[in-house]
């Protein structure tokens, strides 16, 4: 599983105190999305069933938008962010299933092969919420430590079939949570 972002945006503001502020982000989200998976099931040196599955997408682009603010309470600072984007693009969906016999290697002997391919057009939802907090040491120096979490929504899977008793089922696990922490010292020239 691997995945990234990069934002484009600009920001108003829609209130601001000498205590406070609350702005209004617009822009642009470029993002990837890959997703490999690969499992085997079997008898050890006898024979089994190889699974090989990738979902590949071209860089995918969409609309965000978000809003972010900050509340000042002396030395502490409380900072929090709420992003929705969605990006747009295509999902190249690939999937093979090898029945094998003998030990179990990376070119196992294969007497059957079956190959999925399919592509797929995509609107990815992504939500993003971050909160964090900031508390000034000196005029320079500060400590921070925050939590960032990150939903991406209905993202297509790689196709394929999870052999079993009564036939084949779908690999359908589409929805992606993502969690973070972070902690920091700050220095201000």
């Amino acid at each position: 599983l691997a995945m990234w972002t990069f934002d484009l945006y600009g920001s108003r503001i829609l209130m601001e105190t000498p205590e406070s502020e609350l702005r209004l982000r617009l822009g642009l989200r470029i993002g990837d999305f890959d997703n490999d998976y690969r499992s085997a099931a079997g008898i050890e040196g006898v024979a089994g069933t190889r699974l090989d599955r990738s979902s590949n997408y071209a860089a995918l682009i969409g609309p965000a938008v978000g809003l972010t603010g900050v509340l000042h309470r002396g030395n502490h600072s409380f900072h929090g962010s709420f992003g929705q984007s969605v990006l747009i693009g295509t999902a190249d969906l690939f999937g093979t299933v090898q029945d094998f016999t003998g030990p179990f290697s990376e070119t196992p002997a294969v007497f059957n092969l079956e190959r999925i391919y399919r592509a797929q057009d995509v609107a990815i939802p992504v939500t993003e919420f971050r909160i964090g907090y900031r508390y000034s040491l000196t005029g320079h120096f500060a400590v921070n430590a925050g939590i960032n979490s990150s939903a991406w929504w209905d993202v297509p899977v790689p196709p394929g079939s999870i052999p079993g008793p009564g036939g084949d089922t779908v690999f359908h696990e589409n929805t992606v949570v993502l969690f973070g922490l972070q902690a920091g010292v700050e220095y201000r020239f």
